[in-house]
């Protein structure tokens, strides 16, 4: 995503570009748009959401740091199609589920993000009722 700071990926107007590579695309007919809706690390500020609706007509999946009653709302207004949850599935291997019922979230460990390992990515456990 244009405005995701990661690894010093700083773009001058993000905005701009969000909307020039909306525009690219559109005549691709892709099955959907997946991006995120801000900076990972918090180096740039702005709604993502808002260019990537205004500038693009296909399906619109949005990502990063979304509870589910956000994600929800999101949806029912139009702003997005879908969410996508990455570090809370990986973190809960039974998230629908627990979404469902109510139940409380494991913490993800960024720490054990992009390792060699399996440790994070298939050792949280689910929800013990």
């Amino acid at each position: 995503s244009p405005l995701n700071g990661v690894h010093g990926m700083i773009d001058s107007n993000p905005e701009a570009l969000t909307k020039h590579l909306c525009k690219k695309i559109e005549p691709l007919s892709l099955a959907y748009l997946h991006y995120l809706r801000g900076d990972m690390v918090n180096q740039q500020i702005g709604d993502v959401v808002a260019w990537v609706r205004g500038s693009y007509s296909g399906v619109k999946i949005s990502n990063l740091r979304y509870d589910f009653e956000e994600a929800d709302q999101q949806i029912r207004e139009g702003k997005v199609d879908a969410v996508a949850f990455g570090a809370k599935f990986i973190a809960n291997p039974d998230l629908v589920e627990r979404a469902q019922h109510n139940w409380p979230l494991n913490e993800p460990r960024p720490e054990t993000y992009y390792t060699r390992t399996a440790v994070g990515y298939n050792d949280y456990p689910t929800y013990n009722k």
